[in-house]
């Protein structure tokens, strides 16, 4: 996982968390089930030091964004913040006070009242009926045949 800018979610692990809590609250987990099912599957990134304030914050800004706080997340924040974030992995000085700015602004967001609770859609995934092994025949334009064969399913969020 790694960071390609200093904004919140410029940063890999920060934004697959975003992803994940918005499919969660769309397929109907309240906010601390969703903490709860993320905690179980991103348990190294919380056992890194640089990784674990990256999963409190993301999490908590898009709770707050979405209007669907947890206040065990919010608070789990705002104590991060209060010990300086993760300036800790911003060594080059103007990436280091851009980052405070925008630890700055988050705290000021997680301490306002939050918007009302937004409704997220469901994700949808597409499903298939075919057996893996299964022959299917698709005319053309041309008016010849074409033959697949399945072999796999590949599932994509």
């Amino acid at each position: 996982m790694g960071a390609w800018g200093t904004p919140l979610f410029s940063d890999d692990l920060a934004a697959d968390l975003r992803s994940e809590f918005r499919d969660l609250i769309g397929d109907g987990c309240s906010a601390s089930q969703a903490v709860e099912k993320l905690k179980a599957e991103y348990r190294e990134s919380l056992d890194d030091p640089d990784e674990s304030p990256v999963f409190w914050l993301a999490i908590a800004a898009v709770q707050w964004d979405l209007g669907h706080i947890d206040p065990t997340t919010q608070r789990m924040a705002i104590e991060i913040l209060e010990r300086g974030g993760d300036l800790a992995r911003w060594d080059d000085p103007k990436d280091r006070k851009k980052r405070e700015k925008v630890l700055f602004e988050l705290r000021e967001k997680l301490e306002s009242s939050p918007p009302k609770p937004k409704r997220v859609s469901k994700n949808i995934k597409e499903a298939n009926s075919w057996e893996i092994g299964e022959v299917v025949g698709f005319r053309l334009l041309s008016g010849k045949w074409t033959l697949f064969r399945t072999i796999g399913y590949h599932e994509d969020k």
